[in-house]
């Protein structure tokens, strides 16, 4: 989040929000999602192949977390 940015009180987000969260684009996330498995995973609000889908806000939260622990650690030399 970017500085003086607060974490979402909802316990969902939505696809906009998700990106607010994560400060990244759109493609940026497509990208993310082939690339990191560790990437939040959508969940269909209902059962087809395009249904909009929801984001656990402490997933996002936990992901940006190990993000910025990945990094300072490669910054350590660990």
């Amino acid at each position: 989040m970017p500085a003086g940015a607060r974490w979402p009180d909802s316990p969902t987000l939505r696809f906009k929000d998700l990106l607010k969260v994560l400060s990244v684009s759109r493609s940026k996330a497509y990208e993310l999602m082939k690339i990191d498995p560790d990437f939040p995973k959508g969940i269909p609000l209902y059962d087809s192949d395009q249904s909009p889908k929801f984001y656990w806000t402490h997933e996002a939260i936990a992901w940006v977390e190990g993000r910025a622990n990945k990094v300072s650690i490669r910054r350590e030399g660990r």
